[in-house]
Formats: structure tokens, C-alpha cells, sequence
């Protein structure tokens, strides 16, 4: 354009200083740029697609991920694949330390204010205030009713029918002899009610049961699997309590008959809405792991009314575990995955992953009975559940305008330059003498193009046009190009020029579907996915001047 205006400077001067020429003739090719902008700019952080797969963002959506890694395996090329850990199920055998761990707040032993402040006088201590309430001279507050505390003990009852053992109770330090005597404790699973008597044992105080066997499946917990722990003041006390649990047990039944280990994990991926409707994991696998119950366990694995234990062709498979180790995985993962408990290869989970709706895998496993005893301490049951995911896309929106492609919406970024009401993006009007309609060539360019992210080489942008709502002109911007860049005659596209973006991908050889894959990246090299838009025209100026005589 500078170019243009120098021209006709040029030419008004001859004319001001000079004999009035007849005509004056215009030439030249001047440029035009217009910067579309940056589709991504106006995003927020946590939609733009470099951190939607993420390690962090994949966990949150995954609810129940005990641990995620990043996997590589020469099968999945280049593609970001995550190994996702889920602990269903996991118990030690060594049951006392267990049991004292759940009496535990975190690595620090639990504490618990016991007071009173009633003089002895006033006779009151021969009546049982119950539930370590706080007695005044009015009598007890109105906590009242409460146990003082409970012991979680729902992965136990999930699994031992009966234990057997020596002893069963609960023993506090006292070593200034604060509370023997004064208070009174109730656990009515372990055989101990207000009526027992506490024993003296050095500078410990204990309360045993008055039971030999411990059945946490039957009524020993309350309904929400809990030891409830209820404790009596029966004297002026004050001070500060930390329990500990009694549990030397011998032997134990293992037996889920009846009561199998159910549960299940919601899934609901951000990640495939985000690139857009027509968009499925192209494949997904799972695995089973348990360990420390023998051959014979049992697993049933559903998502709704779908029953996911199958061999990879479909049929129906045994749902018989066998005994494994858990597996160990480092992050980045490089090895392969270790065979499971199930005899199929892998669990297809792809069309959990793929449900039109936040969908979940439910589990139930059955592990026959067996009997166990203190001196497996050492053993561990565990059940894991392992999930191959890679990131790897099946995109099935088949293109109106090109049946060879497919469209990825990619949450509808590109922008829509439809200027509307039959408008040009050149500002053209139409009419002959307009100077833009000497507009020879014109480029679109994508220009700071970064992407570590996608697999670019069936990538590309249409660029299309449409007059009265027919299309009239479409071509490709092939995204692998550096930079990407699309020359296009004026003629070719029309007026008016109100082109439309979109990203296609090209359809697999015979299927009607394309793959998009995300590929690994690195520190040297972090996720990114980024370009601007940039149209360029060149006009090729003949305009010739004629002046009227007088």
C-alpha cells in the first residue's frame, strides 16, 4: 500500500507541475497483512490442552489412582501412554499392628481428654456416667450417649469371618496411677463391658475381654464397620488418655462368601470432551492383580450391565485369579507389563472409557475360604487394578466438504471469520473500479506454530469458502509444513471472501475413522500446541487515469 501512495504522489505532482497529461497509469504490486490472531489466547490455563494431559489432570479425573506413570513400549510408538495404579483391596496379616493403626491419627497415637470435677463427696461416682462424657456438679454434659471413640476396621471385616486368639482388649499407660480404679471401658466385640475389672500391669493399665474369638463380620461392629470404644468415669479423675489395642490372635478364616469385596471407581476424562464430539480412546487395557489368597479367588468386573471380563475378541473368559506379586512400576515405566491374575491378555475397557456419560467399572471379588495364622504376619492380600491408557484418539465426525477427512472440533477454537451479510474480508464491494478487486494472490499463513503435542502427519487446516451459503472453494493447509502456508489465486476463491477454519485430520486406509495421537514430550521439549493466523494479499495495480479536455 506505502508503495501505491507513492505512486499516486507521484503523479499528482507531475500534474501540478507539468502540462496536463491526458491519462496517468498506475502500476504496481503492494501488499496487504492481516493478523487473524491467536485461536488460543483468550483460553483458560486449565482447558488448554498441554496441561489436560497432564499426569495431575489425568489423576484427577481418575478417582481411586493410587499412582500413574508415564509408559513407553514400542508397541504404542511415540504416543503418550499412562500406566494408572488402583488399590482395590489391601490388608497386612500382621492384625495387631493393623488394628493399632487404625487407632492412630496419622503416625501420632490418639489422645483423649478424660475430667471430672465432682467432689467425692457429693456420692456421685458409684453411678456409671456413660461415654467419657465430662461430669460436673450437675451431672453428666450432654455428649452423654456417645462412644469416646471408634477403630475403622472395614478392610478386617471385608475379610475374616473369625479370629481366634489369647486375648482381646484395650490397655492405657498410667503411670502416675491417675485413672486405675476410676474409669471403666466398654467393647462389647472383644467381651468387655463396664462390669470388668481393670488389672494393674506395671504402670499400664489393661481391660481384657472376656472372649477367645473375634468376629468382625457379625454384629462385634457397628453398621459402619466400626470398634466402638465406650468409656465410664467412675471416680474424680483428670487427665490425658492414649490408648492401645490388645490383639494376639492365633488363627483366622478368610472367606468373602456372602460378603465379596465390592466397589467401584468413577471415570469421567476431561480430556476427550475437550477435542470434541466424534472422539473415543482407541483403545484402553486393564489388568488384575491379587495376591496372598491362594488360585482360587474370583473376580466379577462390570461397567452397568456390561460384563468387561472377556478375551480381547470378545468372548467370554474365566474370571478365576491366579496368584501374583504386586506389580512395581517406576516413573518413566520402560519394562513390560507383568501377566496378571486373569488368563485372558488384557481387560477392554475402551468402551467404559467411552461412554456418552460419566460411566464407572464396578468390581466384586470373591475370595474362598482359607484359614491363616500369626505366623503369615508378614503376608500381605492386596488387590490392584492397572489401566494402559494411551492417548491415543479415534475422531469418526466425517467432514461435509471432503469424505477423506474427519473434523476435530478441539473445543471449537479456530475462529470463525464468516464475516456475515455476504461481507468480504478484503472489504470489497464489488464494483469494478474498486481497487481491491486488483487483489491477485492471496496466502494464509500459520505462523509461530509449535506443537509437541500432536502427531502432525495426518494434520491439517481446511480453509473453505461459501457464497450464499454454497461452498464454493476449499483447500488444505498441511500442518507438518514449516511453517504451514496456502497460496491461493483470487479467482479461485471468490467474492466475497469469508473463509471458514477447521482441523482435519485424514481417515485411516478403508476405515472410516482417523487416529490423533499425543505424543511423548520432554523437559528439553514440554507439551505445546500453538500458531497464529495470518492472511496475506498481494494486488497487481494496472489502473490507468484518463483526464477529459477542455
Amino acid at each position: 500500500m506505502k508503495r501505491l501512495i507513492f505512486l499516486a504522489m507521484a503523479c499528482l505532482i507531475a500534474v501540478i507541475s507539468c502540462e496536463i497529461p491526458q491519462s496517468v497509469t498506475v502500476r504496481g504490486t503492494p501488499g496487504i497483512y492481516l493478523p487473524l490472531g491467536n485461536p488460543f489466547e483468550a483460553m483458560a490455563q486449565d482447558q488448554r490442552i498441554e496441561n489436560l494431559i497432564s499426569m495431575d489432570s489425568i489423576k484427577e479425573a481418575m478417582s481411586g489412582v493410587g499412582m500413574i506413570y508415564e509408559y513407553t513400549d514400542p508397541a504404542f510408538g511415540n504416543t503418550l501412554v499412562y500406566l494408572l495404579q488402583y488399590p482395590i483391596m489391601e490388608m497386612r496379616l500382621d492384625l495387631s499392628e493393623s488394628i493399632n493403626e487404625a487407632l492412630s491419627a496419622g503416625d501420632e497415637p490418639q489422645s483423649y481428654t478424660i475430667s471430672s470435677d465432682i467432689p467425692v463427696d457429693q456420692g456421685l461416682f458409684n453411678t456409671m456416667y456413660p461415654n467419657g462424657c465430662f461430669l460436673t456438679p450437675s451431672g453428666p454434659s450432654s455428649t452423654a450417649g456417645a462412644p469416646l471413640f471408634s477403630l475403622d476396621l472395614s478392610s478386617m471385616a471385608r475379610l475374616i469371618k473369625r479370629l481366634e486368639g489369647t486375648a482381646f482388649g484395650l490397655e492405657l499407660d498410667d503411670p502416675d496411677n491417675i485413672f486405675f480404679g476410676k474409669i471403666r471401658i466398654e467393647i462389647p466385640g472383644f467381651g468387655i463391658s463396664y462390669a470388668t475389672a481393670p488389672v494393674r500391669d506395671g504402670t499400664k493399665i489393661r481391660y481384657i475381654g472376656s472372649v477367645t474369638q473375634f468376629n468382625p463380620f457379625s454384629t462385634a461392629l457397628d453398621s459402619n464397620n466400626n470398634l466402638p470404644i465406650s468409656v465410664k468415669i467412675t471416680g474424680p479423675c483428670s487427665g490425658t488418655i492414649t490408648p492401645g489395642m490388645i490383639f494376639e490372635w492365633d488363627n483366622a478364616d478368610i472367606d468373602t462368601s456372602g460378603n465379596e469385596l465390592n466397589g467401584e471407581y468413577p471415570l469421567d476424562l476431561e480430556l476427550r470432551d475437550f477435542l470434541g464430539s466424534g472422539v473415543s480412546f482407541n483403545q484402553v487395557r486393564g489388568y488384575i492383580y491379587i495376591g496372598g489368597v491362594g488360585d482360587n479367588a474370583a473376580i466379577t468386573l462390570t461397567s452397568g450391565s456390561t460384563n468387561l471380563i472377556s478375551n480381547i475378541d470378545g468372548t467370554p473368559a474365566s474370571n478365576i485369579l491366579s496368584d501374583r506379586e504386586r506389580p512395581v512400576f517406576t516413573d518413566p515405566f520402560t519394562g513390560s507389563i507383568p501377566p496378571d491374575s486373569l488368563a485372558n491378555d488384557y481387560i477392554n475397557l475402551a468402551g467404559v472409557f467411552n461412554s456418552a456419560t460419566p460411566s464407572a467399572i464396578s468390581y466384586s471379588i470373591l475370595i474362598p475360604a482359607m484359614r491363616i495364622d500369626n505366623s503369615m504376619e508378614d503376608r500381605v492380600i492386596y488387590a490392584d487394578m492397572v489401566i494402559c491408557l494411551p492417548l491415543e484418539f479415534r475422531v469418526t465426525n466425517t467432514s461435509p466438504i471432503n469424505s477423506n477427512y474427519v473434523k476435530l472440533e478441539l473445543g471449537d477454537v479456530l475462529p470463525d471469520l464468516s464475516i456475515g451479510d455476504g461481507g468480504d474480508l478484503f472489504f470489497r464491494s464489488g464494483n469494478e473500479d474498486d481497487l481491491f478487486n486488483q487483489i491477485d494472490t492471496v496466502s494464509i499463513i500459520l505462523k509461530n506454530k509449535r506443537n509437541t503435542i500432536f502427531e502432525d502427519n495426518n494434520l491439517s487446516i481446511m480453509v473453505s469458502n461459501s457464497i450464499n451459503g454454497v461452498v464454493e472453494y476449499t483447500s488444505f493447509l498441511n500442518f507438518s509444513d514449516n511453517p504451514p502456508r496456502l497460496d491461493l489465486d483470487i479467482d479461485e476463491i471468490g467474492n466475497p471472501f469469508s473463509p471458514r477454519f477447521e482441523i482435519l485430520l485424514r481417515k485411516e486406509t478403508g476405515q472410516n475413522y482417523a487416529l490423533l495421537k499425543i505424543k511423548r514430550t520432554s523437559e528439553e521439549e514440554p507439551a505445546e500446541f500453538d500458531f497464529f493466523i495470518a492472511v496475506e494479499a498481494v494486488a497487481d495495480i494496472n489502473y490507468t487515469i484518463t483526464f477529459q479536455g477542455e
